[in-house]
């Protein structure tokens, strides 16, 4: 990265650069299938993206909070409800109506929905990066081209989950392990896993699929996507542990409301593109959420402080009646 920067070379993808390099060593196979899982795990499920598509110069713009990482048991739904409870926000919030278009082209901005019509001063628009990529939301007039720019250069990553809950706890050689490994022939292919048992106690494995292969699996049934992943536990483990008698599949890409799980920067993308994404429109349209953020992007709290940010742009402009 830093040789490219300093002879002036454009950026390019973490892949190709990786590509040039290898081309240089001699690595074994078996070598370069480590390498790749290694890469596989803390880089693409990272970001939710496919080497080939991440940015070389601008991957890692951002910053993190001091202190280990906490697992929330009881799920994000907690803290909604608990911001919603303080906030006396419950009778305001009106759910299950899909955003058709929004319009600001006159003094107030008008919102529509399968449903109805909202008029307002100021709108906070929260769309996920993949949804505004998709163009399902018509803007009137359309969104500034910068903007537009931007939208575009950002990734929309993949990151599914696979949650299986098994009648008995078979993987207790792994007990002390918060994370589980497997270096598949194929990269990304169930290449990591939460071992749940070791917060809650439970019998239950979370597997990870991220980026091009996050998406394949999409296409799978559930039953198809357990068969594989049962294939390489008993491999491990046996022929004799027990099959899952519960399940979870996420399947974020194909979900109409996300469009993909969160933001990353792909080649010739930055930090820039997060900022421009989270500018006001004329005083009228804000932006929130994770691809707003240019210090916090990909993660639950990055969302949760450019809602913030936002709020008290608003509020200021309201009190100086603008």
């Amino acid at each position: 990265q830093k040789r490219r920067k300093k002879t002036k070379l454009p950026d390019t993808s973490w892949q190709k650069a990786l590509e040039q390099e290898l081309a240089t060593e001699n690595f074994t196979a078996k070598q370069l299938t480590e390498l790749y899982m290694v890469l596989n795990t803390e880089l693409e499920h990272e970001y939710g993206a496919d080497l080939s598509n991440l940015s070389l110069f601008n991957w890692d713009v951002e910053t993190t909070f001091s202190g280990p990482d906490h697992l929330i048991l009881d799920g994000y739904q907690k803290i909604t409800d608990q911001l919603v409870q303080s906030a006396l926000l419950t009778s305001n919030i009106l759910m299950k109506q899909v955003v058709k278009s929004v319009d600001y082209s006159s003094t107030f901005t008008t919102v529509t929905t399968d449903k109805r019509a909202f008029t307002a001063k100021k709108v906070l628009v929260t769309l996920p990066l993949g949804v505004l990529k998709a163009n399902t939301v018509k803007f009137i007039p359309t969104l500034p081209v910068k903007k537009q720019a931007s939208i575009q250069k950002l990734g929309s990553g993949v990151l599914n989950k696979t949650y299986l809950h098994f009648p008995s706890y078979f993987w207790s050689v792994d007990s002390d392990s918060e994370l589980i490994n497997y270096i598949s022939s194929v990269k990304g292919h169930w290449a990591e896993w939460y071992n749940i048992h070791f917060y809650t106690k439970q019998p239950v494995l979370l597997g990870f699929n991220a980026g091009q292969r996050g998406i394949e699996i999409e296409s799978m049934t559930d039953d198809a996507i357990i068969a594989e992943w049962m294939q390489i536990l008993r491999s491990i483990y046996g022929n004799n542990i027990p099959s899952p008698d519960g399940h979870l599949i996420t399947r974020w890409n194909s979900d109409p409301y996300a469009k993909g799980s969160y933001s990353y920067i792909g080649v010739n993308a930055s930090a820039t593109d997060y900022q421009e994404l989270g500018n006001s429109v004329k005083n009228k349209l804000f932006f929130a959420g994770e691809a707003t953020s240019a210090d916090h992007p990909s993660t639950v709290h990055g969302a949760f402080l450019s809602g913030e940010r936002e709020a008290k742009k608003i509020i200021a402009l309201l009190a100086i009646g603008a």
